[in-house]
């Protein structure tokens, strides 16, 4: 795509991050996240599926005229919750990993897998948690560049939790028919 023939859109933007330590500042250089990363991310990091449970009503399980049961999506279930906020962090830990390497000062130890897909990326990613926290990053710190990220990438607050409450409400609807 070129403006007027010529090619504007080379680079990304590009933000500045300072994250202050008792003895001095640390400047980070953020870029915008690429046009489909949402996708490359939900790619590698699917969110996990809610298990199934049978529909009651007054303590019977409901079923249809052949005698199958009903089932709906269990999204309500504790360890379901607990995997969707853990693949949720780690897709966030993906969007400030993305966003650093805009800066040529920071590098990683973890090597990234090969594919686009696999089980290879949620270990990358765990393993890009893990030289965070050695490196002392904050929750504060991560949100601060999280904060920029989606500035400069034109990301709303309200987009995200407009999609986090589509995602845990199922995405469609939460009754299964047999």
């Amino acid at each position: 795509m070129k403006l007027k023939g010529t090619n504007l859109f080379n680079e990304r933007a590009v933000g500045q991050v300072s994250l202050a330590r008792p003895d001095k500042i640390i400047n980070l250089t953020i870029r915008a996240l690429p046009l489909g990363f949402e996708e490359l991310v939900l790619q590698r990091l699917p969110p996990p599926r809610p298990p199934k449970k049978f529909m009651m009503k007054e303590g019977k399980v409901l079923r249809d005229e052949r005698g199958v049961p009903y089932q709906e999506l269990d999204v309500e279930n504790p360890a379901f919750r607990k995997a969707v906020t853990h693949i949720s962090f780690l897709q966030m830990i993906a969007m400030v990993h993305e966003a650093l390497k805009g800066d040529p000062e920071v590098s990683w130890e973890t090597i990234e897998p090969k594919d686009d897909a696999g089980a290879g990326w949620q270990a990358f990613y765990e393993g890009i948690l893990g030289e965070m926290r050695a490196q002392n990053l904050s929750t504060g710190d991560i949100k601060k560049i999280v904060n920029k990220v989606m500035q400069l990438s034109g990301v709303r607050e309200e987009d995200i939790t407009e999609a986090r409450e589509r995602f845990l409400s199922g995405g469609e609807s939460d009754l299964e028919v047999p």
